[in-house]
């Protein structure tokens, strides 16, 4: 896997489904998924480190997913 690789699968995701940046939303917690964040409009870092939270616009800080439904 590269650094870029999980971005590139997400891009081509939107591409083939027809989803923009904008209705796309990723959940991350390291800064391996750094690469997803630049295409999606909502960013969740889900009990991540530091880096993927300053990237974020959404912070999860407790291990319960069901927590981002509350903030979409």
């Amino acid at each position: 896997m590269f650094n870029d690789s999980k971005g590139q699968m997400l891009l081509r995701l939107q591409k083939l489904l027809d989803v923009s940046s904008e209705n796309t939303l990723t959940v991350g917690d390291g800064a391996n998924d750094l690469s997803m964040f630049k295409y999606a409009g909502k960013r969740v870092a889900f009990c991540a480190k530091p880096i993927l939270k300053e990237k974020a616009n959404i912070i999860i800080e407790e291990k319960d997913l069901s927590l981002i439904l509350n903030k979409v």
